[in-house]
């Protein structure tokens, strides 16, 4: 049996679960599509996402699992928290903003 690996700071990743991903200011809702045995490895899934606030005020996201979304490849880095590329992702919620200053 493999051992799993303990992310530093999140649950342990489980398919279903939210993700958001880091990138820069702005943040990215996904679902959690496949879980290596080890848990090092994490494919996540771009979220259907829906403001239905104002994007220059109080902005407020409606998330939603998206079949046909993007799939990236998270990896947990030597530090205990996942990448992808430079971006950090956390795991066990999703939630989306845009920097309106950019």
């Amino acid at each position: 049996m493999t051992e799993r690996a303990q992310p530093k700071h999140d649950p342990f990743p489980e398919v279903g679960m939210g993700a958001t991903m880091a990138v820069g200011s702005d943040r990215y809702a996904y679902t959690i599509v496949e879980v290596s045995e080890s848990g090092k490895t994490v494919k996540i899934q771009g979220d259907i996402t829906i403001n239905e606030g104002d994007y220059f005020g109080t902005q407020k996201w409606v998330c939603t699992p998206n079949l046909e979304g993007p799939i990236k490849t998270a990896r947990l880095s030597k530090s205990g928290y996942y990448l992808v590329g430079g971006s950090f992702v956390f795991m066990g919620f999703r939630d989306h903003y845009q920097d309106p200053s950019f």
